[in-house]
């Protein structure tokens, strides 16, 4: 999991890593 700023990792769960 990437610790992405935003609504981005939220969405994807952080499982895509988008």
């Amino acid at each position: 999991m990437k610790l992405q700023p935003g609504l981005s990792a939220i969405v994807t769960g952080g499982a895509s890593g988008i």
